[in-house]
């Protein structure tokens, strides 16, 4: 048996949302997680046209820096990195409660938790 994460139609609205504000604000987005959840987040984003709104993907794992995720680059999460982000989207479920915690160590503003907008669904 094999669990998925789904985005639930109404929120995709509102993940959507949070990107076009990005968009009209000229600030780009943060994908923290660089793993099959982050396929979620890229995919709603190529849907929409949107894929250019991704400025950066973190990854804590300080060996994964510097390699490329679908052609974007990963980078180690610094503070100054993260500061010129205007969202940064926790696209992990199995550790976004440990990324939301380092994220708000730093004092990161407007993170949002892949895992408050999914529903689990078997296969």
């Amino acid at each position: 048996m094999r669990i998925l994460f789904v985005i639930i139609p109404a929120v995709r609205y509102f993940i959507l949302r949070i990107c076009w504000n990005c968009l009209e604000d000229w600030g780009g987005i943060a994908l923290f997680g660089a793993g099959s959840d982050c396929n979620l987040l890229l995919n709603e984003l190529y849907k929409n046209d949107m894929e250019n709104l991704v400025a950066y993907i973190f990854d804590k794992d300080i060996n994964r820096a510097g390699s490329k995720y679908r052609g974007y680059d990963i980078f180690y999460p610094t503070k100054l990195k993260l500061e010129k982000t205007k969202a940064v989207f926790i696209s992990s479920t199995r550790f976004a409660e440990e990324i939301y915690a380092y994220l708000t160590e730093l004092n990161v503003k407007s993170v949002y938790k892949i895992t408050d907008y999914v529903t689990e669904t078997e296969e």
